[in-house]
């Protein structure tokens, strides 16, 4: 069974220009890897806060019950 992927889920990407972390406001360069939330608009460091981290689980953990009926965590 395939998990569906909504256009709203954040998501993890490369920074694409100079920028600063919605949780720690950190400097995030371009190439750096982070977490976009789209429906929001905010960015959010890898490396850092520990708020990308967190909003990548929960991203899995949605999709695993999706998919299974159950939580992974």
């Amino acid at each position: 069974m395939k998990t569906k992927n909504y256009p709203t889920d954040p998501y993890q990407t490369t920074a694409r220009f100079k920028s600063a972390c919605s949780g720690c406001s950190k400097t995030i360069n371009k190439g750096d890897q982070i977490v976009y939330d789209k429906y929001r608009k905010l960015v959010f460091c890898l490396n850092g806060c520990g708020e990308g981290e967190s909003i990548l689980q929960g991203v899995r953990a949605e999709k695993s019950f999706d998919q299974y009926g159950t939580d992974i965590y």
